[in-house]
């Protein structure tokens, strides 16, 4: 129902574009589409004729009035509405953000959701991109730019980023990763398995603070440090590793985290099809992370293979 009431919306408000659309390319998963709103598409008939371009209209604008009647609310799975309670619980989403990142994800997940909201067009700016998730959602225009905004919680959190230029709906709202989206639509027990696979619970590691005595004065001082900013002494700390390629450096945070006893959680470099992560994907993931975990104490964030976002860009620098 969501599927055809979004589709039916974007069809009697584009009409010019949705007549065009199935002019210029005979489409089964939308004319099935329609179909199942009990309107039936003459293929035989040409999209030229204004008769029946008037006729087919009618037809949607009839078929919307029933489906906003039996329902003007769109309903997504059940598996999807559950994860996303779990991280909003957990980093403090309103309502509005809930919605559209529920909705981004099916768009990404559903290649229908897709066609839908590309009726109008694979070139649109940011504003007719608002607006169309305004008419679509239902949703109030205003609410959805403020949700939107640079600002909001839903692009500091790295969940979700309205890319610059013009592009297709589904390429202007850009969510962390496809892993997220996968995991989003997937049964999980808690938020963190849910987010496996862009940020994660380290192992223990198998070497202690002791195996690194010819470095225990350093050490000592990173220890100190973590130790205040996970206590929630000032804002936290920030401890640069450096060194060439298998010198321990992934093991000794490891053991400095068991030293101090705090969690520690790693920023994935792999998704669950063991495919790398972008660095600005890894970068989303850091956000979120920060996000997620803004008010725990005791609590560590490893983000290995740093080099992934230096690429010279200042604004890259975190």
């Amino acid at each position: 129902d969501t599927l055809i009431l979004v589709t039916l919306r974007v069809a009697n408000k584009h009409k010019r574009a949705f007549i065009k659309n199935l002019d210029s390319g005979y489409c089964n998963e939308l004319v099935s589409i329609l179909e199942m709103a009990g309107i039936a598409v003459d293929t035989d008939i040409s999209f030229q004729e204004k008769s029946y371009q008037q006729e087919l209209l009618r037809q949607v604008s009839d078929a919307l009035s029933i489906q906003e009647k039996k329902r003007s609310a769109l309903v997504y799975p059940k598996t999807l509405n559950d994860n996303i309670k779990k991280l909003s619980n957990c980093i403090g989403l309103s309502s509005t953000e809930e919605n559209i990142l529920k909705f981004c994800i099916v768009i990404k997940y559903y290649k229908e959701f897709r066609l839908a909201m590309e009726l109008v067009g694979t070139e649109l700016n940011t504003e007719q991109v608002v607006t169309m998730l305004s008419m679509a959602m239902n949703e109030p225009l205003e609410s959805l730019k403020k949700a939107l905004n640079s600002e909001g919680r839903l692009s500091k959190s790295g969940l979700l980023a309205v890319e610059n230029g013009s592009n297709s709906i589904e390429r202007k709202l850009e969510t962390i990763s496809e892993t997220f989206v996968e995991r989003m639509m997937s049964a999980n027990d808690n938020i963190y398995s849910a987010i496996k696979g862009i940020v994660s619970a380290t192992d223990d590691g198998s070497l202690d603070v002791d195996d690194y005595a010819h470095i225990a004065d350093r050490i000592d001082v990173a220890a100190s440090l973590l130790k205040k900013g996970t206590n929630g002494v000032g804002k936290g700390a920030n401890i640069l590793v450096y060194g060439p390629p298998g010198t321990g450096k992934t093991e000794l945070a490891k053991a400095i985290s068991k030293k101090i006893g705090s969690a520690l959680y790693e920023i994935d470099y792999q998704d669950n099809r063991m495919n790398a992560l972008s660095g600005q994907e890894r970068l989303s993931a850091f956000k979120l992370a920060q996000t997620m975990f803004a008010n725990h104490k005791n609590t560590l964030l490893l983000f290995d293979e740093t080099e992934d976002v230096f690429d010279g860009s200042s604004d890259r620098i975190f």
